[in-house]
């Protein structure tokens, strides 16, 4: 879920990153957002997912990692409000008032069909609200007659919990929300809003297994000796591992009688309620920031930071960045993107995170994107994939042989899983068996006999991304097996074979599969009809045997065009006469 701030800079301190930066190149969009009041984003292994509220419409877009979108899909065609999306790996979840109803969109296949998943009627017109998902729960906060309220509904569920009201005992507004999984027993569910009428901020939080609430507790007041505050308003928040973190914008007059608004924020003892220290007040100019929690457990914001170097009087220069920060204390870390002593002018709007994995992806729009600075500009934080999750073992079914399957990532960058075994009675040495596109592997090799096996074999599983970085490994799991030798059983020993993909046409994805009857290198390979490689699929060393892939129109940071294209298999062996067997075949993506 991404937190609906407002930051600006503020003096910070370095800190050392888990992970090293390693941010792409700027991505020119074709989203045009001259025209937006919100957009927000989400990610998963589908890509990113991001919707443009404009004064009468909401619209959907399906955007690749080299910042290409799809055709927009309208989710409204009237004026709503407070949209934002969120989900999970299967699931994508569109949340939105409109009039007196706060109304779900949800999407089951990526993006590409939308349906009104469920709606929930208001005593009052729609104003501001808030969702986010966690846990396989959909948890919205919102306003109805000055109270805050929550309600949340399970993503098999047929029916919201709650209403609950957030804001005991006193009126409230711009609330906001957020989420953290721990584990069971560890479901939290965070609230900070503003006291209607007054500069105060207070918080709560709410624990999903448990059923229980903590009391309202007091958050900040925000004062400032050299301004005459004439307003206050709550820009945000986040959680990190040890702190809450309240972002506020302020506006008054100075001591010289200039009336201007600025930007602080405080972070207190996220167990303990004490205060741990706030920012430095730095004249508000940017516009909203929204953040995002990577699976490490880091939260992530990102701002403009615009500084005047050299001090007061003469020689000053502008120092303009759009940041990210991990922190804590709520401090800045490294630069998304760097404007030097040019800034941007106006300043750049819609900057916005989102994350898969320990990725992070931001979007924002200033003067330099294209479409005369129309359009949102994309950059990501290329980081290693995470190490696949829940491998588990079973028998795969119809022969018995040992299946290895795990939960798919999540990240949109994954090129390929390797599966490595090590058997204990044949010395215990890991060695790779195999790669597949799909989220399981079959060992031709052993049969599954947990309970009477003559070996005991433990494999892991490690995904690599199409920059060629690979993941950590996953955990081991071991189970018995019988030896049974190489796989050629389902192969005509007499016959190589390329079959027609499956299906053909296709959109978005289709399925090759081949046979041959000897080890070798084996090399399967897509091209357009110009000539030009598209895709390998394919480039390893094989046992004998059956096999299949999965092609997907989007390779890389690109989508594919309409078209035929050909894919070619070649296998190199020393047991062929003529040293190699290749085919080629024709296929047809139809958007």
């Amino acid at each position: 879920m991404k937190k609906f701030l407002i930051l600006f800079a503020a003096a910070f301190t370095t800190t050392l990153l888990a992970q090293t930066p390693n941010w792409t190149g700027v991505k020119e969009t074709n989203i045009n957002v001259g025209s937006a009041v919100s957009v927000d984003i989400f990610t998963n292994r589908d890509g990113n997912h991001i919707i443009v509220q404009e004064s009468n419409s909401l619209k959907y877009y399906k955007m690749n990692l080299n910042g290409v979108a799809g055709s927009p899909v309208t989710i409204e065609n009237s004026a709503i409000v407070s949209p934002s999306i969120s989900g999970d790996a299967n699931n994508i979840y569109i949340v939105y008032g409109i009039g007196n109803q706060v109304r779900v969109k949800r999407s089951t296949d990526g993006g590409v069909n939308w349906n009104l998943w469920t709606n929930f009627s208001l005593a009052t017109t729609a104003s501001y609200m808030e969702s986010v998902f966690s846990n396989e729960n959909l948890h919205v906060t919102y306003l109805e007659s000055g109270s805050v309220k929550y309600r949340y509904r399970h993503q098999l569920g047929t029916i919201w919990n709650g209403p609950y009201v957030v804001s005991t005992g006193e009126n409230g507004t711009l609330p906001r929300i957020t989420a953290s999984y721990g584990g069971s027993g560890k479901d939290s569910v965070y609230f900070v809003w503003q006291k209607a009428g007054t500069f105060q901020f207070n918080h709560r939080r709410y624990e999903v297994t448990t059923n229980s609430w903590s009391s309202v507790l007091f958050g900040h007041i925000v004062t400032d000796p050299y301004v005459n505050i004439t307003s206050v308003w709550l820009s945000g928040f986040r959680i990190t591992s040890s702190t809450i973190i309240m972002y506020f914008t302020y506006a008054g007059t100075d001591l010289q009688g200039n009336y201007r608004s600025y930007f602080n924020w405080v972070w207190k003892d996220k167990n303990s309620n004490t205060y741990q220290g706030a920012g430095y007040p730095y004249l508000a100019m940017g516009g909203p920031v929204y953040s995002t929690t990577t699976f490490d457990g880091n939260s992530h914001t990102a701002y403009y930071y615009f500084q005047l170097a050299g001090g007061e009087g003469g020689g000053q220069s502008e120092v303009s960045t759009i940041r990210r920060s991990k922190q804590p204390s709520g401090y800045p870390d490294d630069i998304i993107y760097d404007y030097g002593i040019n800034p941007p002018i106006p300043d750049p709007m819609h900057i916005n995170l989102s994350s898969a994995g320990n990725e992070v992806h931001a979007i924002w729009k200033d003067n330099l994107g294209s479409n005369n600075g129309n359009n949102l500009r994309y950059k990501w934080d290329d980081q290693n994939p995470i190490a696949p999750q829940n491998p588990q073992l079973s028998a795969n079914p119809g022969n018995n042989k040992i299946r290895i399957s795990w939960t798919r990532n999540n990240e949109a960058d994954i090129s390929f899983y390797e599966v490595w075994r090590k058997v204990a009675e044949l010395g215990g040495v890991w060695q790779n068996i195999g790669t597949t596109t799909n989220n399981y592997f079959v060992d031709n090799e052993y049969l599954y006999a947990p309970a009477a096996g003559d070996f005991t074999i433990t494999y892991k599983v490690r995904a690599k991304d199409i920059g060629n970085k690979y993941s950590d490994f996953s955990v081991g799991v071991t189970t018995r097996g019988e030896y049974i030798g190489k796989d050629v059983t389902e192969v005509n020993m007499k016959e190589f074979r390329l079959n027609d993909n499956y299906p053909n046409p296709f959109n978005p994805s289709t399925k090759i599969s081949w046979q041959s009857p000897v080890s070798g290198w084996q090399t399967l390979k897509v091209y357009d009809v110009l000539g030009n490689e598209v895709a390998t699929l394919v480039d390893e060393f094989r046992e004998a045997g059956n096999y299949e892939v999965e092609f997907q129109s989007s390779v890389g940071n690109r989508q594919l065009a309409s078209g035929i294209y050909f894919y070619r298999i070649a296998i190199h062996s020393d047991k062929l006469t003529a040293g190699s067997f290749t085919e080629v075949k024709k296929m047809i993506l139809a958007k």
